[in-house]
């Protein structure tokens, strides 16, 4: 599957981005986000995600376009770590909190796939202790959470009930694009819901229980990424408090 066939999936594409990034920075940037808002943005570069990487960086330059303006980010991924003789992608602990656009493009430039098991909710689960930290404890500021992934867990220790339970309790929103074409669609014999149906499910069910929007694309999709970006924030920029001005 390739999507964004006629925007921004080839990688020369994300270099002039990068460029672009270091020829024009805005003065000042950090100032910017005097509210104390935080979004986390969660790449998903474990190993089913390795022919969709692309589009994932794609995705990830453009959410940092649209929300560098109105809060810090930071960018996470994961590393292969090993666990009881197993190997695990598990998300990175080390985030820097910016809206330097040269430094968050140099970010994603070294987006690399890794292997091992993904624990893709004990990673949400993680980034989201990380983005409540940084918003500290005035209920004013954002907390937002933006994972592309295509939904898929094979190791995670938190089941997806305590994570919404946990989201929910330090308000964190979370927002997903979900690449999940690349799923089977057959249901095992001992399984009611084939891995595409179980990780869209999962992804609406954790959005909309924290207040956040899931688009799900498909490989017909070739969406403007400008156009995505209104699609998956079109609920919180509703508000008054949040509309860019």
């Amino acid at each position: 599957m390739r999507l964004f066939k006629a925007s921004v999936a080839s990688k020369p594409i994300l270099v002039l981005i990068t460029l672009l990034a270091f020829a024009f920075p805005v003065a000042g940037q950090d100032s910017r986000t005097e509210n104390g808002s935080s979004c986390g943005i969660l790449l998903d570069n474990t190993g089913s995600m390795r022919f969709l990487m692309g589009e994932v960086s794609a995705v990830g330059f453009a959410l940092v376009d649209h929300l560098a303006a109105d809060c810090k980010i930071a960018i996470f991924d994961h590393e292969s770590t090993r666990r009881d003789g197993k190997i695990y992608a598990t998300v990175r602990s080390d985030p820097e909190w910016t809206n330097d656009l040269r430094r968050l493009a140099q970010r994603l430039e070294l987006l690399r796939t890794v292997g091992g098991r993904t624990t893709l909710f004990d990673s949400i689960a993680k980034v989201a202790k990380s983005i409540a930290k940084e918003a500290g404890n005035d209920d004013k500021n954002e907390r937002v959470l933006v994972v592309v992934t295509d939904g898929e867990d094979r190791a995670s220790k938190i089941k997806e009930k305590e994570l919404i339970e946990e989201l929910l309790a330090i308000k964190v929103k979370v927002f997903a694009v979900a690449l999940t074409e690349e799923l089977s669609t057959d249901g095992g014999l001992f399984v009611s819901k084939s891995p595409k149906k179980k990780a869209e499910s999962a992804l609406r069910n954790i959005t909309k229980k924290t207040g956040g929007n899931v688009v799900i694309l498909s490989e017909k999709d070739d969406p403007k990424l400008g156009d995505l970006m209104k699609q998956l924030f079109s609920e919180i920029e509703k508000e008054p408090s949040k509309s860019k001005k």
